[in-house]
């Protein structure tokens, strides 16, 4: 049973504190409040767990932040009860469930393990905590307001994914394979689709599937089988692993090179993501007592024109991590700079990312590219000869981009470019934008005003004012 519970009378709110609990078939527990209730027999009084729920008694707040946890599945989910005052001033409460609870057991990797290269085999690990997130297309509610007189849920609010607690990696030397801890999440009932969840870890970004559908009822507890993460995707953080006597900062062709000699596969049809960060976006992890993370910033000559990864029959070079994305991670759709601190975009630094021409050009999926909110300048031919046909700029002020130099080349046709401006609100800022990515009378295609809820609905349409 809990430790304590909120009760209220409609006009006041009390936290009773469990002062005794007896097990058995039956679980009951006593509970107390704090100070003295002025209260007649036959007066209705309304309790919920967690106790620090606000609202009335007809439309209460209820959300599921609480609702996770490693410990185990007790007091995870959300319960309710109603009682009426009885002669000793005693209240019989029953509770009833608001939600189900769900138990996600991660084991091992479908890929080489992402974290054995960086360990010695002769000493087992705990890596630092990693944030989960659970996804679905649809049935995954955060809040929702509980009517206490008939236990009904109304106004629920969806999400795309709901934040899960910080899991412990465990790195297992003998049997050289590394598991983590099992997690508990509450759920309002629903009925859950293509659910999954989804981490960052070290270089790669993981996903398992749970189910394509699933209806939750309310007061079950569920259990998953034991999902096996894939990797969907990559990770370039400036960020390595260091002995804490050493100072070092590791290159961007360093890293490239390290996830290109791990993933052998590094051009699976399902990588199709790619996040670029710096010290403050970074996966950072710990191993050992005496290792620390390093972390830096990117440096301008990391992204000038490079001859590393270029294919010899390739006519021009582009930056070192566009040659990457043409010749090695070449499933890649997405790029997603946003937290990297890059304020400057190179020239060329995409050229030829694109399936355009495989043999003198590049052989690349990429369409969509995030860029961080600080970028000053975008230097010429920065996405020449690409397959960019979504760009996502983050800025909240249109004089934050100063120069763009012919950022897409030659090309002369721009209507099959799309802008987003996610947070620019008024169409002087946006004209302003698109000005500067107009070629003669071709205009690209821009949106503004973001309306939608998520980061999931940077690229949605129907969540923006079109220009």
């Amino acid at each position: 049973m809990p430790e304590s519970i909120g009760v209220t009378n409609g006009t006041k709110q009390w936290v009773f504190d469990q002062t005794d609990f007896s097990g058995g078939a039956t679980t009951t527990a006593n509970f107390a409040p704090s100070e003295d209730i002025s209260a007649s027999v036959g007066d209705w009084f309304y309790a919920v767990y967690p106790a620090d729920f606000l609202g009335s008694v007809t439309n209460a707040n209820l959300g599921l932040d609480f609702g996770f946890g490693k410990s185990g599945p007790e007091f995870k989910a959300i319960l309710y009860a109603k009682a009426q005052l009885e002669e000793g001033n005693k209240l019989n409460f029953k509770f009833d469930y608001l939600t189900s609870v769900l138990k996600i057991k991660l084991k091992t990797f479908s890929d080489a393990d992402p974290i054995a290269p960086y360990l010695t085999p002769t000493t087992s690990y705990s890596l630092a905590q990693t944030v989960f997130k659970l996804r679905a297309s649809e049935g995954l509610y955060q809040t929702a307001k509980l009517n206490m007189n008939d236990g009904t849920l109304s106004d629920k609010v969806p999400v795309t994914e709901l934040p899960l607690h910080s899991v412990d990696f465990v790195y297992d030397s003998d049997a050289q394979t590394t598991t983590c801890s099992d997690v508990y999440q509450s759920f309002f009932p629903e009925t859950i689709k293509d659910f999954k969840v989804c981490f960052d870890l070290v270089d790669g970004v993981y996903e398992a599937k749970i189910t394509n559908q699933w209806t939750f009822n309310k007061g079950f507890f569920y259990y998953t089988d034991d999902l096996v993460p894939t990797k969907v995707g990559f990770i370039i953080a400036k960020t390595d692993l260091v002995d804490s006597e050493t100072a070092q900062t590791i290159s961007l062709e360093t890293i490239l090179d390290r996830i290109t000699s791990r993933d052998s596969s590094c051009g699976n049809s399902e990588r199709k993501v790619l996040y670029v960060r710096d010290l403050n976006g970074s996966c950072p992890f710990y191993v050992g007592s005496n290792n620390r993370v390093l972390s830096t910033s990117f440096e301008a000559a990391e992204w000038q024109e490079s001859d590393k990864y270029m294919e010899p029959s390739y006519t021009t070079k582009a930056s070192i991590l566009g040659n990457w994305l043409r010749t090695k991670a070449i499933s890649v759709e997405l790029v997603d700079m946003s937290r990297s601190g890059i304020t400057n975009i190179s020239a060329r630094m995409f050229y030829g990312c694109s399936n355009i021409d495989p043999s003198t050009i590049g052989n690349s999926a990429l369409k969509h590219l995030i860029l961080p909110s600080g970028v000053a300048v975008i230097k010429s031919d920065a996405f020449a000869n690409s397959g960019i046909q979504h760009l996502l700029l983050p800025c909240d002020n249109s004089s934050t981009l100063v120069t763009v130099d012919t950022a897409f080349g030659s090309k002369s046709d721009m209507t099959d470019v799309n802008i987003y401006l996610p947070y620019l609100t008024t169409q002087a800022d946006a004209e302003t934008i698109c000005g500067k990515f107009t070629v003669g009378d071709s205009r690209p295609n821009v949106y503004y005003n973001f309306t939608g809820s998520s980061e999931e609905d940077y690229f949605n349409t129907a969540k923006y004012t079109k220009l």
